[in-house]
């Protein structure tokens, strides 16, 4: 009988064969080296890696379990169990299978009756993780996955409080992040705006959203949907003067780039407003552009767009 090193070998040798077919194969070396050696740790993970990238969930559970049971304190089982747990979290559920995009494929998971159900036990993994492993660099990291598995789950008022944890742990580590949308502290920011939003503490969410605006003040998305709140509360004023902010924007963006999506921004903000005729005068412009033929479709689609909101409005 070969030895537990020359079994590990031979299976790592197949693992590291980057093509789908090596799947069933390393699965099958590493089960016949576990048979023998039930105590190798990374025999298990690697196992555990194989039978999820071959859609074997269950398995991959109970894979990376063993593992963890072995060692409860390795990192690295606890952190593969957790981007074992974030693959399933974003699968799709249709009540009794699951969808993958990424094979275009259904799947049974017979380890949770359903979605939520995996999303329980995936806040509850990562809590471990927490106390666990709590001087780690990436626990703001955690803390915000565990907000937005709290938000999936509706429970918005915990998401909070989760993000806030998360940024008290970014601001003590110390890292420098450029602005823009990859920064973590407008990704909280922005985060804890949303939940409460779904609170309808429209005022907190406008107090995080601007924060979140301030990584990046020309930030179109953000900036379109701090007036959608302002909406949502009532305040058509502001809602119109955050509109108006972002038409100066997107002109200045439009001057300096001459990219015609600047104003298809304007016709979606015109149409907002109910102002057809301004949104009208943009489709105009675009209309003007020496690369037309790259737009004729979605111009297409907005004269179509526009004449179906002119005739409601009559």
């Amino acid at each position: 009988m070969k030895t537990e090193k020359e079994l590990l070998k031979i299976a790592e040798k197949v693992y590291h064969q980057y093509n789908e077919n090596r799947y069933p194969k390393a699965i099958k070396l590493f089960k016949e080296l576990l048979q023998n050696y039930p105590k190798n740790i990374e025999g298990w993970r690697m196992l555990s890696t194989m039978q999820s990238a071959n859609k074997d969930f269950d398995d991959a559970l109970k894979s990376i379990n063993q593992a963890i049971e072995l060692d409860p304190e390795n990192i690295w089982s606890v952190k593969q169990k957790s981007l074992l747990f974030s693959k399933l979290s974003r699968l799709e559920y249709d009540g009794s299978k699951y969808f993958d995009e990424d094979s275009d494929g259904f799947y049974t998971i017979d380890s949770f009756e359903n979605k939520s159900e995996i999303l329980k036990a995936y806040i509850k993994h990562l809590y471990i993780q927490i106390d666990t492993f709590n001087e780690e660099d990436d626990i703001h990291e955690i803390y915000e996955e565990t907000g937005n598995i709290l938000s999936d789950l509706g429970k918005h008022e915990e998401s909070i409080k989760d993000y806030k944890k998360a940024l008290e742990f970014l601001d003590n580590s110390n890292e420098v992040f450029d602005d823009g949308i990859f920064n973590p502290y407008q990704t909280l920011n922005f985060n804890i705006s949303k939940s409460y939003e779904k609170t309808e503490d429209f005022d907190n969410a406008i107090v995080y959203l601007d924060k979140a605006i301030q990584y990046d003040s020309e930030n179109s998305y953000l900036l379109t949907h701090k007036a959608k709140v302002y909406d949502k509360k009532g305040d058509t004023e502001k809602k119109i003067n955050v509109y108006n902010l972002f038409l100066e924007n997107s002109e200045k963006a439009f001057h300096t780039s001459q990219d015609a999506v600047y104003l298809f921004h304007k016709i979606d903000t015109y149409i907002e407003l109910k102002n057809l005729d301004k949104a009208n005068d943009e489709l105009s412009r675009i209309e003007k552009l020496e690369a037309i033929k790259h737009y004729s479709e979605a111009i297409s689609e907005y004269k179509v767009k526009l004449d179906n909101l002119k005739n409601k409005q009559h």
